[in-house]
């Protein structure tokens, strides 16, 4: 899920527009998994364009291209989000998290 200082974003019809580019571009096929794609919000195949680079309310990043792929939800709320967690934590040399 988005951070809710940048929810609004997900709103605006430029995001709309690209949200479908993304998935025509990518065939409505998860990137991820190579599931097809269905519509709605909470089947486990429902449509999701996921930003590789977190965007953090960088709009250049947001609306790039290039940045955007299509997953399916099970693979954006698993594996993704997973995958977000671990790089926000760094480790230092000594092995232990940096604070």
């Amino acid at each position: 899920m988005a951070d809710t200082a940048y929810q609004h974003l997900y709103s605006k019809k430029a995001w709309q527009l690209l949200r479908g580019a993304t998935l025509a571009r990518d065939n409505w096929k998860c990137q991820r998994c190579g599931s097809f794609l269905v519509g709605g919000r909470k089947a486990p195949r429902s449509a999701v364009v996921n930003h590789k680079t977190p965007h953090k309310g960088n709009l250049a990043l947001f609306y790039a291209p290039g940045n955007l792929e299509a997953v399916c939800k099970a693979c954006h709320d698993s594996d993704i989000q997973r995958e977000e967690r671990s790089t926000k934590t760094q480790i230092g040399l000594d092995g232990w998290p940096v604070s």
